[in-house]
């Protein structure tokens, strides 16, 4: 099989707009049997190779909220304490004045805010009394 050299995309028209994969690690590009002889080659060992996919995060927003609201008061306290040590020589420096700035954010109000649940139907008394959704 005659593998030509890689030149790219060439013409700069419809096919430019698709992506052709990966360039070449050489000047030619791999035939089958190489690639293959490479997988091998990597895989040669015998142990199994595992990917690990991120665990999805099945906390509600709320839940998130909440958890986001009480970790920005941990790190503001962090950054209280971390003020409250550093030295003299650095109280009119840069990193001093980010520190003041985050050690005077009120977040008081965060921790007051309770999110929207969503979309999901309220619960509505049996008697049907203010159901805006029973169309009466």
């Amino acid at each position: 099989m005659l593998v030509s050299a890689y030149k790219g995309l060439g013409n700069p028209g419809i096919g430019a707009l698709v992506k052709r994969g990966a360039k070449p690690l050489g000047e030619k590009a791999m035939t089958s049997a190489e690639r293959q002889a490479r997988f091998r080659a990597k895989h040669a060992d015998g142990t199994p190779r595992l990917r690990y996919r991120r665990p999805i995060d099945r906390r509600s927003r709320a839940q998130r909220w909440r958890d986001t609201v009480a970790e920005l008061l941990v790190l503001q306290d962090d950054y209280r304490a971390w003020l409250a040590s550093l030295p003299v020589t650095l109280h009119a420096s840069a990193i001093a004045d980010a520190m003041r700035a985050i050690c005077d954010l009120d977040l008081s109000d965060l921790e007051s805010v309770e999110p929207p649940c969503g979309f999901r139907r309220q619960l509505t008394p049996l008697d049907g009394g203010d159901d805006p959704t029973s169309g009466r």
